[in-house]
């Protein structure tokens, strides 16, 4: 099932998910939790873009999936940047349909990996999504 909200707490990294295929999905939900993130988990393009709208000034980076029901994973990072967010985004696809070629050139900096890919390669490309954690304080003012 989907993971539309967000914790509580504020969580030190929130990453948006949105990939339709249910095993996918789950791996890279998995492994951001792994890599001690919060995973925005939703299965399609138009629930991303509401993630984006109701939790984007929250979100550190995202990986989407580019063919998706209701939009695709193009619309979704353009929508992003249209709206001033400034975060890694991450293109997941086996191919590119032709009528998207043309909206995917638009964007800026985005990351595409082709399916299928090993999960160390998605990894790395996650830790560059985290923020540097900032190790506790040690010493007398610790103490206090």
């Amino acid at each position: 099932m989907p993971n539309d909200t967000l914790p509580a707490t504020e969580p030190v990294a929130v990453i948006l998910v949105a990939e339709d295929d249910d095993l996918i999905r789950t791996l890279i939900s998995r492994l951001i939790t792994s890599l001690q993130a919060t995973p925005l988990v939703v299965a399609d393009g138009a629930a991303a873009l509401t993630a984006v709208q109701t939790h984007g000034s929250s979100l550190t980076g995202a990986v989407l999936d580019v063919v998706m029901p209701h939009r695709s994973g193009i619309h979704v990072a353009a929508a992003i940047q249209q709206q001033g967010f400034t975060i890694p985004i991450v293109l997941m696809s086996g191919a590119i349909p032709a009528h998207l070629a043309p909206d995917l050139a638009t964007l800026r900096g985005i990351i595409l990996l082709p399916k299928p890919f090993d999960l160390t390669e998605l990894a790395t490309l996650l830790h560059v999504m985290i923020p540097a954690r900032t190790p506790p304080t040690v010493g007398p003012t610790a103490l206090r």
